[in-house]
């Protein structure tokens, strides 16, 4: 963290002092917060000139927990910590860590005390120790203590550890038994068991972590009791005793070599196969870890024989295991296992040699290629393509014929993630070389996939073939790779296609192919002139193919056809229209549902309507707006209207209310519309309260489902909570005092609040962001205002008819005044954000004009205030309005 993190929160002036000494230090701190880099760094440099004595009186005035003069010093003391650290064996080093000792050496309550060890843990040196030593006896200190200690290192510190061990007990113990071990004193632990009850297993559990970091040969006799204890043994969690036999485990992997490796094996077997007392699955995964670690190879059959577990979470570290180990001969080990194994076992087993990536087995997972059951046939193929890569691809294509769909869509997986250099070729190979249609299609679903540019010729050839799979899968490889080039010979199937599959599949293709033409349009241009020379069931290929490409140079050649002679075409192109992508097709749409006579062709022309309508949300509001509001009076069915409410509701602007409202009584969907003005005036709350108002008010009276009302209610709740808020203001300001924080700026008598002040100076504030700016002024928006440590004023005038007890409801961030009248009626100095209605406070508004003052006062971030007026339940007054007027 920079000096500046610790700096720039230092804003509260240190009260000077009587003493010649105390006026050093409380200039220093005076001059904070210092905002630009010149006075940070001048700053700094004060901070660090000050004497010894200087420096223990800033110490000094740490001696209290709170805000105020002790928050100030403490944050001085953490960024003259950080000065010192930075200079690296300077004076200053030495000279703050004198004045952190002195410190710990007085009378101090032992939270300051605890605050000092904290810091000098970061400066210390082989000079503290002794000092810090002392207070090892301290219950409250013991631990930072031993902290600092830690920290120093040294013979000086671990002697001061061992001391203060005598006649520690309890926590106090355990505290300086984990300082030393981390000073890599195992004889300390090891002294402590030779004199600990050996009953009392909680503190045997505190002296684990210590013998295991230091390797000491106590940790051997421990080692029994802490495998083999019960969970409940010393009042450990399964969590703690978990990491506790880790410990254990690791000291065995530690120290397993020479001639006891054997006997710790078997000690690690034991608790492997359940003979342990300690019959926790956790032990039994870590044990065969560990064992692994230390065994290498000799403990493959032990793996092996985890992995057959019913144990999932054994089972699966069995995996892990084998697939990491790399000793000698594992892979032939695991080859021999597949011999008269179950075939979900020699499945697993194959996906191991798999996983293991080892080359040598590859003739294993051959031979398997023709086993009699799937699930190891795709195993072996896998395996085989995990090993081989495109080498093994031609190998694995009878299995890919024999498979079953869930198991062929296994092996395409695999066929996908092929990495090597000829995968593709390979791929495209066996797609030429195979007469099985349920292989071709896989393959080319595979190379589709994988994007291959060099599946093209083969996908276009495939297109043509006899079996509808193939055709199905090859439109869609080409929907991927196709390229401008391919687009002729994609139009060919397409206008040859006999059934609708083949069409929509085509279609699909060839729009895909016009994307990537360098100019998608002039290509579209020729395929409208072809569209001249096709007979009739080619043109209407064509036309419904212009609709999947969707460039708008089509639309014209679409629409001309809708009077074709041929009934064919006619029905192209009105269907073409339907499915149109855009909004070029919108005007169409709305023309045919309007004018159709036939009630499918007006369901199909509506419903085309409103997908480009809800999809097309880039379109300008009142472009949507138009055509939801002639969708509307061409409709036909409830559900058009329904689907209708829906999508103006999401147009978030008053005037889709209107377009609801005239439906708020239909018989068959009146509900509906209902809910839609509920749900759009929620989205138009804050920012338009006015217009939500006025339509909510006009379902009073009107039946409705429950759900519906619920709705109203939580809208008209949260209508309840924003409107009315005052945005009409002049502000004043901003106004500060060097080195005040903007909290201690509440009771600073600033000229708009004195009433004998002329010439103060009135501004319009900048308008905030949407949509706080509905309820709320922002401050910080107004450039000449913006900024942190400051206060200002707001005033506006407020008309009354008559004089009236109110509430005047207030949010602020932060602190808050107001005068009514001149009279002071409310005062918060908080620091908080805004939110509506956060202070209450019953005034009187007298009849006529009433002025309203606010001082807002911004310690640092958001600067923001809200105002409005209620009657004294809560309700709206009617007949009162607000005018800023000329600036007071």
């Amino acid at each position: 963290m920079r000096l500046t993190c610790f700096l720039c929160f230092l804003g509260v002036v240190v009260p000077c002092g009587v003493a010649a000494q105390e006026d050093a230090v409380t200039p220093v701190l005076g001059r904070l917060p210092a905002e630009t880099a010149e006075a940070r760094s001048a700053l700094e440099a004060d901070l660090a000139a000050l004497n010894d004595a200087q420096l223990a009186d800033l110490c000094g005035r740490v001696n209290r927990g709170g805000g105020g003069a002790d928050a100030q010093a403490r944050l001085a003391v953490h960024a003259l910590i950080r000065l010192a650290g930075q200079t690296d064996g300077g004076p200053l080093r030495a000279r703050v860590e004198r004045a952190l000792l002195r410190r710990l050496t007085e009378d101090a309550p032992a939270e300051v005390k605890d605050f000092f060890l904290e810091q000098l843990r970061f400066i210390a040196t082989a000079q503290s120790v002794e000092t810090v030593s002392t207070l090892l006896d301290e219950e409250a200190l013991i631990e930072r203590a031993a902290m600092v200690l830690t920290t120093v290192g040294g013979e000086a510190s671990v002697r001061a550890l061992r001391g203060a061990m005598t006649t520690a007990t309890g926590k106090a113990r355990v505290c300086l038994l984990h300082a030393l071990a981390a000073l890599e004193d195992g004889q300390s632990a090891a002294d402590a068991v030779a004199t600990a009850d050996p009953a009392d297993v909680a503190l045997w559990r505190t002296l684990l972590w210590s013998l295991s970091a230091s390797g000491s040969p106590v940790m051997e006799g421990l080692l029994e009791m802490m495998l083999a204890a019960p969970s409940s043994a010393g009042g450990a969690s399964w969590h703690q005793q978990s990491y506790e036999r880790d410990l254990a485990l690791s000291f065995v992997e530690r120290t397993s070599g020479g001639a006891d490796a054997a006997d710790r094996a078997a000690r690690l077997r034991g608790i492997l196969s359940g003979s342990s007392p300690a019959d926790d699955v956790h032990l039994r995964c870590a044990a065969l870890k560990t064992l692994v670690r230390v065994m290498q190879g000799e403990a493959t059959g032990d793996a092996l024989a985890a992995l057959a577990s019913d144990e999932i979470e054994l089972a699966a570290a069995a995996e892990a295991t084998l697939i990491e180990l790399r000793a000698e001969g594992v892979g032939a080990r695991l080859c021999e296992a597949l011999s008269g194994a179950s075939p979900s076992r020699q499945a697993r087993l194959l996906d191991l040699l798999a996983r293991r990536n080892e080359s040598a087995v590859l003739p294993t997972c051959v031979e398997f290629l023709t086993a009699s059951d799937e699930s190891v046939r795709i195993a072996a193929a896998r395996a085989c393509l995990a090993l081989g890569g495109e080498d093994a691809v031609a190998s694995v294509i009878p299995v890919l014929e024999s498979a079953t769909p869930e198991g062929r869509s296994r092996l395409e997986a695999q066929l996908f993630a092929l990495r090597a250099d000829g995968a593709e070729a390979a791929l495209v190979t066996a797609l030429k070389a195979s007469t099985s249609s349920a292989v071709r299609a896989s393959l080319l679903e595979v190379l589709g996939r994988r994007e291959a540019g060099g599946a093209v010729d083969a996908a276009l050839s495939a297109a043509e073939d006899a079996d509808a799979q193939v055709r199905s899968a090859a439109f869609r490889a080409l929907e991927r790779v196709g390229t401008c080039a391919s687009a002729d010979r994609v139009l060919a199937r397409l206008v040859h296609s006999e059934s609708a599959e083949d069409r929509d599949g085509a279609a699909a293709a060839l729009a895909a192919c016009v994307r990537r033409c360098e100019d998608a349009t002039s290509e579209v241009r020729r395929l409208i002139s072809a569209v001249q020379e096709q007979p009739p069931s080619g043109a209407a290929a064509m036309l419904r193919a212009l609709a999947v490409i969707g460039n708008a140079e089509g639309l014209p050649a679409v629409r001309d056809r809708l009077d074709d002679a041929a009934p064919e075409v006619r029905r192209a192109a009105f269907e073409a229209l339907c499915d149109w992508p855009d909004e070029g097709a919108l005007g169409d749409l709305l023309r045919l549902a309007r004018l159709s006579t036939d009630a499918a062709d007006h369901v199909r022309a509506m419903r085309g309507a409103l997908r480009i309508l809800a999809e097309r949300e880039a379109m300008p509001a009142d472009a949507r707006l138009d055509g939801y509001e002639q969708v509307l009076q061409s409709a036909r069915r409830p559900d058009e209207k329904r689907q209708a409410f829906t999508g103006v509701s999401r147009i978030t602007t008053p005037r889709a209310l209107t377009l609801l409202e005239p439906h708020r009584m239909d018989p068959q969907a009146g509900s509906e519309a209902a809910m839609a003005i509920a749900q759009l005036c929620d989205r138009l709350i804050p920012a338009h309260c006015a217009e939500a108002r006025r339509s909510l008010d006009g379902l009073t009276g009107i039946e409705l489902p429950d759900a519906v009302r619920e709705a109203l209610q939580a809208t008209i709740a949260k209508l309840n909570r924003f409107e009315d808020h005052i945005t009409d203001w002049h502000v004043s300001g901003p106004y500060m005092q060097p080195g005040r924080r903007g909290q201690e700026l509440g009771d600073v008598v600033f000229p708009p609040e004195d009433p004998a002040s002329r010439g103060v100076i009135w501004r319009e504030p900048a308008p905030g962001a949407p949509p706080q700016s509905a309820w709320a002024v922002d401050l910080g928006a107004s450039p000449w205002l913006a900024g942190d440590m400051r206060a200002a004023y707001l005033h506006t005038r407020v008309y009354s008819p008559t004089t009236q007890e109110v509430r005047l409801e207030l949010g602020s961030d932060d602190g808050i005044k107001a005068w009514l009248n001149g009279a002071g009626v409310h005062a918060n100095n908080v620091l908080r954000g805004c939110a509506p209605s956060q202070d209450v406070v019953s005034v009187t508004l007298r009849e006529g004009w009433n002025d309203l003052l606010l001082k807002v006062m911004n310690d640092g971030g958001g600067w923001t205030a809200s105002a409005r007026f209620r009657t004294a339940d809560g309700g709206r007054l009617e007949g009162v309005y607000v005018q800023r007027g000329f600036a007071p």
